[in-house]
Parts: C-alpha cells; structure tokens; sequence
C-alpha cells in the first residue's frame, strides 16, 4: 500500500531527465534543485531496502515536481536556442503583444540566447499585463524585483528594451533613465580594484563550486577565446606580469596531439601527470632562462620575471596552460603569442559567463588596477625577519585565497568569510600553525629538517614523519656492494642530520625558541630563507643567521640544506650530468671523483624528496613527480 501512495525518487528523475533531454545534466543537479526548493513543503519517505536507501515522494506532489524541475533544469542545462523558443511560446500564450515586440528587438539588437532567457524568464514570471499598459509607478517597482532577481548588465539591457518600446508605440510609463555607471569613463581607472571584487573573482576562478558549475573544462576545450581569457585572469591571481611579459611565457609540453589533449580536458580524464609536465616546463625554462621583464629589458640588474604557481592549483594551471597551448597549435591564423589579454565585458560575457563578465561592466577589466591590487595585498600582509625588516618573496596572500577556495565545495559567502577570518587572524595573532603547514605544502617543501622544526614546536599538532625507507641506488651507476652500503650510510646520516640541526635549535632559551623557530617557518613558506642554489632554502637564513660554510660554493649535502620538489629538477639535470661524465671518463680519479657527487650528495637529496613524499603522500605520487621530473628534463 505504501508504493501507491508513493513514488520513488528515482523514477521521478528518469522522467526528468527524458524531459530536459541533456547529456550535461546530472542526478546531482536534480537533487540539489530539490533541496534548494526544500523539498516542495514535503517529507520524503525514506525506506531501507537490500542494504541501500529509497526515498520515496508523496504521489500528488510528483507531478509539480516533474514540472518544475524540467523546467528549471532545461533554462540550466538545455540548448539555449531552444529555450528561447519555448519561453517565447509561453510568453506569446501570455502576453502575445510583448511577445511580438521582445521578438523583434532582440533580433534587431543581437540579444544572445543567455540575455534572452533571462529577460523572457522575468517577463513570465512577474509580469501579467501587456507591458506597454504598466504605469511608470508600478513599472519602477517591476525594475526594482528586476535588479534583485537579475544582474546589473541584464537590468540596463531590459530598461533598453523598456525605452526602445516607448518609440514603437504609445506607453503608460515614461522612458527610463539607464544607469550605466563608470563604463564608458575612466574615473576609476588609476586605482586599485575593491578586496570584495578580488575575493569574488577568485572564488570564480579556482573554487570547485564554480568550476562544476560553469563547467569550465569543457568550455576551454571548446572555445580557444574562453581557454585564453580564465588563463590571463587566473594569472593575474597569483602574480604582478605586465601584459607583455605574459604574452612571451614560455610554451608549455603537450603530452598528445592538441585535439586528444582537447578532448581529455573535456571528458575530465587528462591525467595530473600531464597537467604537471605541462605546467613545470613553463616554470623550469623561466628559471632557466631568467627572463626581464618586457618594458625593461634594457637595463642592468633587473630582476627576471618569476612565476611561482603553488601546489594545490598547478594541476588546474597545468590544464589551462595545455587548453590554451593546443588551441594555439591548431589555430590556422599565425599569431606571435599562444596567451593574449581579454579584457572587455562584452568578450567575458560572450567567452566566460555572466558572473565574471558582470564584474567588468562598468569598466572593462585593467592589468594595471589588479596589478596594484595585488601589490596592495603584499604591502598590508607583509612579513617581517628577525631584524623586523619586511621581507618580500613569492607572497603567499594570492594563492592562499587560491588554495582556500580550492579547499572545499563552499558558497562565495562562506569562501568570503573564511578568507576575512584568516586575514584578521594572521594580522593579530601572527601565523598559525595551520597557516605555516599550508604554506610549507604550497611551496613543495620535502625536509625532514622542516618536519622535525615543526614537530619540535608543535608536539601532536604535527605527526612526525617515519624515516623507515632505505635508498634505492639506480644500477646503471655499476656500485658494488661497499659502494651501496656506503650510500645506505651515507643517506641515513642525511636524515640524521635533520634531528641534529632540530636539537641545536634546542639549545636557544625556550622563550625565545618558539617564535624564532615559527619566523624561521614562516621565511621557508615564504621563499625567503634563501641559499647559493636556487631551488634550496636554508634553515641557518631562514632564521636570520649566517651562513656556517661561507666558502662552500654548493648546498647540496649540507646539514642546513631544505629542499623542496623544485630542487629535483636541479638535482636530475645534476644526475645525469655526472653519470654521463661517470661513463665517459677513462681516468680513475676523475671517476671516483663523479662517484662521490653522485653517492654523497646527489643521491641522498633525491632520495630524502622521494622518502618524504612516501611517507607524507604516498607511492602514488612518488611516481608522479618521477615522471614528471623526468619528462620535463628529458631533453634538458
């Protein structure tokens, strides 16, 4: 008796989906539609069957349902000339007048099918006398559910509508005066872009809600103008290039033929390897090439163009890099640059969707007003060393909101008010623990002497890493089993050094050690704790002292050395320069020499990066960077 008087949900949701006839929709969106609707005033049945749930709807409340679930899910997912059409037929059953003349001006004014459905869906809903018949009072209160219900950029374009209707035939309301703000002035142009406006964008660009929502994947695979215009703007997030300097990046490395690549990113199913390899060849040739920056290139010690992407967003970078890159290749016109700027409202509108373009519609979007933007956000979250002197690397502030909002599936609202705590946190209470572990993870940093800095401050707040795993010696090198023992050795006192340098820290007055210890921390994740190779740190720097080897011309081996991910690229071109010395060598001196390089310093860093990984990560991505990192020195 219960199943007549109730029909399981999923039999409703085939009915649905046969409805709106749309490969994009999802079981997901349907129950989420639901939910949102609070599950029209009803309580669904929940009945326990074969080790799985059934929920159960009331049978006279399927039909409503049904109904408005199609259509809702059709204006959402459907093909939106069709949609068009259909709101045109209910409009025209409606009010068949205002039907008529809508028709007519979107024709004559190129309205796209997105502006259409929502000025047609307003229309429907809201309004039910021929438009030309309200009065200039009510017409102001209808504009007024307009600006709530709507966006502003669609608002001017339906009080267009409403004026270019007072032209074709007698009206009850006056023409409407069309606020269009800044848009076609430059009164802002000079400052600096709102935080909320920042905030917003990032939430667009980076959270997961977003990125399911407006499925971007499948938009950049698409459309090139799309893939190229999140790229510029996701860019921008994360650092201060001018436009110049993006448009001379360096190309990433496609891993197949650019349509195969297309496709991958489209059905979601291209690989975090080839997403990394494709990004990290960007960042590797940057340091290798050390380029400056366009417009002063010219001049002596200028700093060169850096470019740091943090770990939580390199797959999603690595992906619109690849999108943007096969465009290009396939491309039949013969352009200089695979990135170029978006800027305008109308190419957002047109190659993004409304939500970002609406932002630039007063004004359309300036490198120059985020770049100060960004810089703003280094001046009033700026660290500070020992000396209490500020210090600048890679700031962390844009790609902790990018990371936070990679975090979890979270409203912008709820994305807003946690990045706001966060901020009045750091600016009162200097930084957290939590705050020190995501940097640290942002920056790749694989250390055993980090781990035990970090266990030593925190205790059980930070889960000391197992130092169980033996070094694995590549049998190319041709040891025998002295040289391989002494490696094992050699390696183990590699991690042993982290517990010395943990217990000489020890030895400061245990005020002072915590905070100088969370400075130290805080200069790693930030960049600044600075070495003599590039892709190494240094705890003696990072905690404001002295380098204790001043004539060593290397870091690599030292007690004091961090490293991070980024150092194997530096220690693979290293590997396999030595072995290839190693093989061609006939002289036995200089043999034991590339020997001792390879055995104590080389392979003990390699192996220490790989062990951490293992052991914080898992195998899985040992494999990963392996690949990775050889992909991208292959021809290195």
């Amino acid at each position: 008796m219960l199943m007549d008087k109730y029909i399981d949900l999923n039999n409703i949701w085939e009915k649905v989906y046969t409805n709106v006839n749309s490969t994009g929709i999802s079981v997901d969106d349907f129950i989420t539609y639901i939910e949102d609707n609070n599950w029209f005033d009803i309580e669904p049945v929940i009945k326990h069957q074969d080790e799985h749930d059934i929920v159960l709807i009331p049978s006279e409340k399927v039909e409503e349902i049904i109904k408005n679930s199609t259509i809702f899910l059709k204006r959402k997912f459907g093909d939106k000339k069709e949609q068009v059409e259909e709101l045109l037929d209910m409009l025209n059953g409606k009010l068949p007048k205002t039907a008529g003349y809508f028709k007519k001006y979107s024709r004559e004014n190129h309205l796209k099918y997105q502006q259409r459905i929502h000025i047609l869906d307003f229309i429907i809903t809201y309004i039910n006398d021929e438009i030309y018949t309200i009065n200039s009072q009510n017409m102001e209160h209808i504009l007024m559910i307009f600006t709530n219900e709507k966006s502003k950029a669609t608002g001017c374009i339906f009080a267009d509508f409403l004026n270019w209707l007072t032209e074709q035939r007698i009206t009850k309301y006056k023409k409407i005066c069309i606020m269009r703000g800044s848009r076609d002035g430059l009164s802002h142009r000079k400052y600096a872009y709102g935080f909320d406006m920042y905030m917003r964008l990032f939430y667009l660009l980076f959270s997961e809600n977003s990125l399911e929502e407006n499925r971007l994947y499948e938009m950049i695979a698409d459309n090139e103008k799309s893939a190229v215009a999140l790229l510029f703007l996701s860019l921008h997030m994360i650092c201060a290039l001018r436009d110049e300097d993006i448009k001379c990046l360096p190309h990433p490395k496609l891993m197949d033929k650019p349509d195969k690549v297309l496709d991958s990113i489209r059905n979601n199913n291209i690989s975090d390897e080839d997403a990394l390899i494709s990004v990290e060849k960007i960042l590797r040739e940057i340091d290798m090439l050390q380029p400056k920056p366009n417009k002063t290139s010219r001049y002596n010690n200028i700093p060169y163009i850096k470019l740091f992407i943090p770990e939580s967003i390199k797959v999603h970078f690595g992906k619109l890099f690849s999108a943007a890159e096969a465009h290009f290749m396939k491309s039949e016109q013969k352009r200089a640059y695979y990135i170029y700027p978006v800027k305008s409202y109308e190419e957002f509108d047109e190659y993004l969707w409304e939500d970002i373009a609406e932002i630039f519609w007063e004004e359309d979007y300036s490198t120059r007003r985020m770049n100060k933007t960004y810089m703003q956000f280094i001046q009033n979250y700026v660290d500070y060393d020992l000396n209490n002197s500020a210090t600048i690397g890679e700031h962390p502030i844009g790609y902790m909101f990018a990371s936070f909002a990679r975090s979890h599936k979270v409203s912008y609202a709820e994305f807003s008010k946690m990045t706001a705590v966060y901020l009045q946190d750091q600016s009162v209470s200097g930084h957290s623990m939590e705050y020190i572990a995501r940097q640290l993870e942002e920056r790749g940093v694989c250390s055993f002497v980090v781990s035990e800095m970090l266990e030593m401050t925190y205790g059980a707040e930070y889960k000391k890493l197992t130092m169980s795993e033996q070094t694995k010696i590549i049998e190319e090198l041709g040891l025998n089993s002295y040289e391989i023992e002494n490696t094992i050795i050699t390696y183990e006192n590699s991690l042993n050094n982290a517990v010395k340098v943990a217990e000489e820290i020890m030895t400061i007055p245990e005020e002072k050690r915590k905070i100088l210890v969370n400075i130290a921390l805080s200069n790693i994740a930030l960049g600044t704790a600075v070495s003599k190779n590039k892709d190494v740190m240094c705890v003696m720097t990072a905690m404001g002292k002295d380098c204790h080897y001043k004539d060593r011309g290397n870091c690599i081996g030292c007690e004091y050395e961090i490293l991070t991910k980024s150092t194997m690229y530096t220690l693979s071109a290293e590997f396999n320069r030595n072995r290839k010395l190693l093989g061609k060598t006939e002289n036995p001196m200089l043999k034991q020499k590339y020997k001792t390089i390879l055995i104590k310093s080389i392979l003990p860093a390699m192996n220490e990066i790989f062990t951490w990984i293992k052991e914080k990560k898992g195998t899985d991505k040992v494999l990963e960077l392996e690949k990775v990192v050889r992909e991208v020195t292959k021809n290195g």
